[in-house]
């Protein structure tokens, strides 16, 4: 079979095509590092990897979610705590005035100190996270009004704390972050169970038990009736341990949930970095192939075309 010249440098011209081309798919990949840069390079491979990038994507959304939930529940754990402490203060205060012995100027004193309690109690539930009321629920999140607060303070006719109510938008309900597919979880504990169960001046009612133990001292009552309001704090108190109890569980939840999270990220970032990472050592040796096989083009090439009509005489 003869073969024109015409064609054979034809042919030449497309193998020395074809080796530019695949010396500069070697030479992108060695830049970027990776063996698939778009989807005609591989559109199998790419499929994998961009299925691999969108659940990355959504287990460091996920990841985000928690940390900020967990800086929340942080936040309001320290928030209880500080509550707690004031409110033994509050039962070791009770347990001295209501001593026979105490005098009326000490009374006095230790109404002071426990109106002072009060006006700390009631900072800390209005305490705020990133801007938002720890214990404002899902109404009462945050705002400038003045009455937005969760709670707010009612004074009596003697200048003296007589009440908290709680803001009329409501203060309850759940605040709750993705943190998994299909799956949230709670970032807060309501105000409401935590300060005022049984809503305001009603049982377990945090400021209303100071409030009363305040005015009984205040009014010089019997001892037997400051113990009694000693004991009502003492029950607020054991409330606030049990919420304490459940954001610890809370807490712990999404814990676990930030370890699911940060393996299957992991997981996700090795298997998308085995299809998707290039080979130093491997595209080293094909790119020098490619070059050895240019060359060996050029020179064939060159050859052809330095003949002349006297090769063929």
């Amino acid at each position: 079979m003869r073969i024109s010249t015409n064609y054979s440098f034809i042919r030449s011209m497309q193998n020395i095509q074809g080796s530019f081309e695949r010396m500069d798919e070697l030479q992108e990949q060695m830049s970027t590092g990776k063996t698939v840069n778009r989807p005609s390079d591989d559109p199998m491979l790419m499929r994998q990897i961009l299925k691999f990038g969108t659940s990355m994507r959504e287990s460091e959304q996920y990841i985000r979610n928690i940390e900020t939930g967990l800086g929340r529940l942080e936040a309001t754990s320290s928030a209880l705590d500080s509550v707690g402490e004031v409110l033994l203060d509050v039962i070791g205060l009770a347990t001295a005035a209501s001593s026979d012995s105490v005098e009326s100027s000490e009374r006095s004193l230790h109404a002071t100190e426990l109106n002072l309690m009060l006006d700390q109690l009631i900072q800390l539930a209005n305490k705020t996270y990133q801007g938002k009321f720890l214990f404002g629920g899902v109404n009462t999140v945050s705002g400038a009004c003045s009455f937005s607060t969760p709670f707010t303070a009612q004074l009596g006719a003697n200048g003296l704390i007589s009440g908290v109510v709680q803001n009329p938008k409501g203060i309850n309900g759940l605040v709750s972050v993705p943190v998994a597919k299909n799956i949230s979880e709670a970032i807060n504990i309501s105000g409401a169970i935590a300060f005022q169960p049984n809503g305001a001046k009603g049982e377990l009612d945090i400021f209303q038990a100071l409030i009363t133990l305040r005015d009984n001292i205040l009014n010089k009552e019997s001892s037997d009736t400051i113990s009694a309001g000693a004991e009502d704090v003492k029950q607020a108190y054991t409330n606030l341990i049990n919420q304490e109890s459940i954001l610890g569980a809370q807490i712990h939840k999404l814990e676990v949930e930030k370890d699911w999270a940060s393996e299957t990220l992991l997981q996700d970032t090795a298997a998308r970095s085995n299809i998707e990472d290039a080979d130093y050592a491997e595209l080293y040796t094909k790119y020098s192939l490619a070059e050895m096989l240019m060359s060996t083009t050029l020179q064939s090439t060159a050859n052809l075309l330095q003949q002349s009509l006297l090769n063929f005489i």
